[in-house]
């Protein structure tokens, strides 16, 4: 399955996966709210970059082309 795959690019992608599980509790625990902190409301974008800042470095490496194939 990792066939293919640098280590560095295996180990990018369970952080990006353990990132992302931290982002989506975050969000479904703020969608439950009526009038979410800001607080919470400004750590869940930066989330929000930052795992787009990872998916484009993982990208770099391995395009979702050859990630599907």
């Amino acid at each position: 399955r990792q066939r293919g795959l640098s280590p560095d690019l295996v180990t990018k992608a369970a952080r990006f996966k353990a990132f992302y599980e931290k982002y989506e509790t975050l969000h479904w625990e703020i969608a439950d709210m009526r009038n979410p902190p800001q607080e919470k409301m400004h750590d869940l974008l930066e989330m929000r970059e930052r795992l787009k800042t990872m998916k484009t470095e993982i990208y770099k490496e391995c395009p979702p082309a050859i990630a599907v194939a």
